[in-house]
């Protein structure tokens, strides 16, 4: 066989690989929606209902082990990760459920693995390694989940390459003009400790994280607003806890 017919027979199987990890997502990200439409509300997650029936968690955890999310590029790659992380930390959490927090579970994100396109990583690794390493951006802390009340309201519909940046925005600026995200008393302003935990991301995206927290808010923050941080609230975002989360 010569090198040229080798090099043909290459180039074929790594486009016959391309398009079937594509075709692949596009069943993923169809699968997500009908999961998150049936299962999610207002950011909360019927994890007991998910319980009782697992067929579709199962199926979508299944896929993420099978499809080869290296081979994507792009916004398709980066909303194939958010769709996967936020199914992964569903996984978790109803692998252990009943629980009342993440928090309950020996490693839950350090610890604790999933098959992620043939690969064992953390959620942790999932989240800095994978994601943000090859997609820095300081919107996606607010699409990514980590299954407690004090975190942004996961939605209900998926994630797609194709309007992502447009979701990203949305889900920002729905999370950052929510009171109970950023709370203003007199001169000071209390915030999520998202924006200490993750400042430099924050910080990199714009001079300050006041300066983030504005270009998204429909009423700017005071620029001199002290500014503190309240308690982040790690009870899992089920709707039971609706009540007291308003």
């Amino acid at each position: 066989m010569s090198k040229l017919t080798r090099l043909i027979i290459l180039t074929a199987l790594l486009f016959i690989s391309i398009f079937y990890t594509y075709a692949q997502v596009e069943n993923f990200t169809t699968q997500t929606n009908a999961f998150l439409k049936q299962y999610v509300s207002q950011g909360f997650v019927n994890y007991k209902a998910i319980k009782q029936q697992p067929a579709q968690l199962e199926a979508l955890t299944n896929l993420i082990s099978t499809i080869k999310f290296k081979n994507l590029q792009g916004n398709e790659q980066k909303a194939a990760l958010i769709n996967a992380y936020n199914v992964l930390v569903i996984k978790g959490v109803v692998n252990a459920y009943p629980i009342n927090s993440p928090l309950e579970v020996k490693g839950f994100f350090k610890e604790q693995k999933y098959n992620v396109g043939g690969e064992l990583m953390t959620l942790d690794y999932l989240e800095k390694e994978f994601l943000f390493k090859n997609h820095p951006d300081a919107k996606l802390h607010f699409a990514l989940v980590c299954a407690a009340t004090g975190c942004p309201k996961l939605s209900s519909m998926v994630y797609q390459a194709n309007m992502l940046d447009k979701q990203l925005e949305m889900q920002t600026r729905k999370t950052l003009n929510n009171g109970n995200f950023i709370r203003q008393t007199g001169d000071t302003v209390f915030l999520s400790e998202i924006f200490k935990w993750y400042r430099q991301h924050f910080e990199a995206d714009s001079k300050d994280v006041i300066s983030f927290i504005n270009k998204y808010r429909s009423r700017n923050i005071d620029a001199n607003s002290k500014v503190d941080y309240y308690t982040y609230v790690w009870e899992l975002n089920e709707p039971r806890r609706l009540s007291n989360s308003k």
